[in-house]
C-alpha cells in the first residue's frame, strides 16, 4: 500500500516538474524570439474585446524591461512608425511605469506631415483617452488574445 502511495506520489512530481520545466523553455523561446505572453489585468477599460486576465502575446519593440531608463529611440520610433496602425493596440508603461494595454487612436503629424514622437491612446470602454503616449513607452503591440 504504502509503495503504491510512493509512485503516485512520484509520477505526479514528476508531471509537475515536467510542466514547470516546458513552460520555462516554452517562455524563453518566446521571449528569445522577440514577444511577450502575459495576462492582462482585471480592469474595464477594454471591455468588451479584452477581458480581466486574458492570455496575450505581445510583440516586443521595447527589449528594455526597464521602464524608467531610456530604450534606443530611434529603433524603437522605426518599428512602431513601420507597424503600428490606428485601430491596433499596444502595450505601454504609463508615467508610474505601470503597463497598460490600449486601442491606438491617433497619431500626431507636425506640419511637414511627418508623425510626431507619440501616439494617442484609449481603452474601448473609456471616455477619455490616455494623452501622448511617447515611442520609447511603447513595449509592443497585441497580435493574439486567448479570450
Amino acid at each position: 500500500m504504502a509503495s503504491k502511495k510512493m509512485d503516485l506520489i512520484t509520477k505526479v512530481l514528476a508531471i509537475g516538474f515536467a510542466i514547470v520545466s516546458g513552460s520555462i523553455i516554452f517562455m524563453s523561446v518566446v521571449r528569445l524570439v522577440g514577444y511577450d505572453l502575459t495576462m492582462t489585468s482585471c480592469t474595464p477599460s477594454m471591455k468588451p474585446n479584452i477581458t480581466c486576465f486574458c492570455p496575450v502575446l505581445i510583440k516586443r519593440y521595447n527589449n528594455n524591461l526597464n521602464p524608467f531608463t531610456s530604450p534606443d529611440y530611434y529603433e524603437i520610433k522605426t518599428d512602431v512608425m513601420n507597424d503600428v496602425k490606428v485601430g491596433d493596440v499596444i502595450h505601454f508603461y504609463d508615467s508610474f511605469g505601470t503597463t497598460i494595454l490600449h486601442r491606438v487612436i491617433e497619431y500626431p503629424y507636425s506640419e511637414d506631415g511627418l508623425k510626431e514622437y507619440c501616439v494617442f491612446t484609449k481603452g474601448d470602454y473609456n471616455s477619455e483617452n490616455d494623452g501622448c503616449v511617447e515611442y520609447e513607452r511603447i513595449i509592443g503591440k497585441l497580435v493574439w488574445k486567448g479570450c
